[in-house]
């Protein structure tokens, strides 16, 4: 919740809990509920249907509703999406003895319908999409034992989503993490190579072989194509792109998007221990609440 207001800014839509909060829920009244249902429109619905069931059928069934179902003049705000920060910085969240310390670092990057968006994925594949094939859970993992799983990943939507690095490591290893991740992202690009490359386009072109089978992946197809605006022959192209992308371009990618001086860095931990620590790693550090406020430094 943290790191989504320090990436959108605190008052911004999308970083609001989607659930609410003790207030908002306990505020809500009949109205608006009533008044909810009145953004309902069939110009802003998109239907998707997979089944043992044709197109004459669907129409058929759909007569009724089409009959009742008036449009309206609605205008839904596209909130706007604020530019990365020029300068890296941290947000330090105490919890008072925790022994974990949750790390959040990113900056808002790509939509999902960005033509960056997969090229950015197959890049980030060996950073920290990979699992135990990445290079950040080879180090921080298996290496130094900081964590028990780390990862970095692109989540866009049809906005800009952010590119995020997320792990729990142990308390005591807070700043020596967030260094080491620094570090590896650093050197991310320069030492990729083809074995990088050819490893990870081996990933994305076999994991897709049964991306098809079930329903509920036939579904996400259509939904992709009605909220994104892709073309129907869209998946044909992203496998040219995994075919194609050259050593080159992943190197470019790595450069543009991996950039640890482009982070927003969001640590929840115990600030008696480590914020110290953290003030060291030579980034502009702030102590806060989940708000984002600043908080008074710890006494010595």
């Amino acid at each position: 919740m943290t790191f989504a207001k320090a990436i959108y800014g605190k008052d911004h839509v999308l970083a609001k809990n989607l659930l609410g909060n003790t207030q908002s829920v306990e505020a809500i009244e009949l109205e608006d509920l009533k008044k909810y249902y009145e953004t309902y429109a069939p110009n802003f619905t998109s239907v998707e249907i997979v089944g043992a069931i044709s197109k004459t059928e669907v129409v058929k069934a759909f007569d009724e509703i089409e009959k009742s179902w008036k449009t309206k003049e609605l205008k839904i705000p596209t909130p706007e999406i604020p530019q990365a920060p020029q300068e890296p910085i941290v947000y330090f969240l105490d919890i008072p003895g925790a022994k974990q310390s949750q790390l959040r670092f990113g900056y808002i990057a790509l939509a999902a319908n960005d033509p960056d968006y997969l090229p950015a994925q197959i890049m980030n594949y060996r950073l920290g999409g990979g699992s135990f094939a990445s290079q950040l859970t080879q180090i921080l993992r298996e290496t130094k034992g900081y964590t028990y799983g780390v990862r970095s990943r692109f989540e866009g939507s049809a906005l800009p989503g952010p590119f995020m690095i997320s792990s729990g490591v142990r308390s005591n290893v807070t700043a020596e993490s967030t260094e080491l991740i620094r570090e590896i992202m650093s050197s991310y690009a320069t030492e990729y190579n083809e074995d990088d490359l050819e490893l990870s386009k081996g990933y994305f072109l076999k994991s897709g072989a049964r991306g098809f089978e079930t329903p509920g992946a036939k579904l996400n197809y259509l939904g992709e194509i009605a909220t994104l605006n892709f073309e129907p022959d869209y998946i044909k192209k992203q496998q040219e792109t995994m075919k194609t992308i050259s050593l080159d371009q992943i190197k470019s990618l790595a450069k543009k998007y991996t950039d640890p001086n482009r982070l927003v860095y969001v640590i929840v931990g115990d600030a008696k221990t480590q914020l110290k620590k953290t003030k060291q790693l030579g980034l502009e550090v702030q102590l806060v609440n989940q708000n984002l406020e600043p908080q008074k430094p710890l006494k010595k």
